[in-house]
C-alpha cells in the first residue's frame, strides 16, 4: 500500500476482537520502533511488550480509580482508555530509557548545549519510533490506539511491571472490531505557511 494513502486511512481502534496477534508480526512492528530515529547513536526508548491477558486485563484494572462514581474528566478518560486496553490484544508500553542523559558523562559539551532541549529531542524520538510502529502495524491489517492516559497512573503501571523508567505512552494492539471514520484535516492552506 503507498504510504501516504496508508498514513491517511489509519484510524485510532479502541475496540479489539478476541483475535491473538502472530509473534512474527509482533516483532515486526516493535522492529519498526526499533528502527526509529537514533539521537546521536543514543536510542531514548524502551519498550515493554505484553500479551499475557492476564497482566493486561491488571494494567487495565489499575486505571479504575477507587473513586470512580465521580464523574470527572480525569476519571471518565481513564474509564475509556480502562476499556480500549482490556480488549487488546497486545499492548507496548513505552518508556523512555534514559540513555540520553548517559551522554552527560561522555559528551559533556555536547551535553551541556543541548540540555535545555534534551527532554524534547527524546520525545521526538521516542514519538516518531510509535508512528512507526502504529504504521507497520496497520501495514498488517493491525489496529492500534496510542494512549497517554494511563501515564496518570504510571507508579502503579511501572510497579505491576517491576520497573522505575519514565513512561511515555501505551499503545494498544489488536484486530479492529470495528472501523471508526477517520477525523477531517484541515485544509493544507490553513495549516502550513510556505516560505518561497
Amino acid at each position: 500500500m503507498e504510504l501516504l494513502r496508508l498514513i491517511k486511512s489509519k484510524q485510532c481502534v479502541r475496540e479489539y476482537k478476541k483475535k491473538r496477534i502472530p509473534h512474527n508480526i509482533l516483532s515486526k512492528i516493535i522492529e519498526a520502533g526499533i528502527w526509529g530515529p537514533a539521537v546521536h547513536h543514543y536510542q531514548p526508548w524502551k519498550f515493554f511488550a505484553i500479551t499475557n491477558k492476564k497482566t493486561i486485563v491488571e494494567i487495565a484494572q489499575l486505571l479504575l480509580r477507587a473513586d470512580s462514581s465521580t464523574k470527572t474528566v480525569s476519571n471518565l478518560l481513564e474509564y475509556s482508555a480502562s476499556n480500549i486496553i482490556r480488549s487488546a490484544a497486545a499492548i507496548i508500553i513505552v518508556y523512555n530509557s534514559g540513555d540520553m542523559h548517559a551522554m552527560r558523562h561522555r559528551l559533556k559539551q555536547l551535553y551541556l548545549k543541548f540540555e535545555r532541549i534534551l527532554d524534547i529531542v527524546e520525545l521526538s524520538a521516542i514519538a516518531a519510533a510509535i508512528q512507526n510502529m502504529m504504521l507497520v502495524a496497520e501495514s498488517f491489517g493491525v489496529g492500534s490506539c496510542w494512549l497517554d492516559t494511563p501515564l496518570l497512573q504510571a507508579q502503579k503501571i511501572n510497579k505491576l511491571l517491576r520497573h522505575k523508567g519514565k513512561m511515555v505512552a501505551v499503545i494498544t494492539l489488536g484486530y479492529a472490531s470495528q472501523r471508526n471514520t477517520r477525523s477531517l484535516r484541515k485544509p493544507i492552506k490553513d495549516s502550513v505557511n510556505y516560505i518561497k
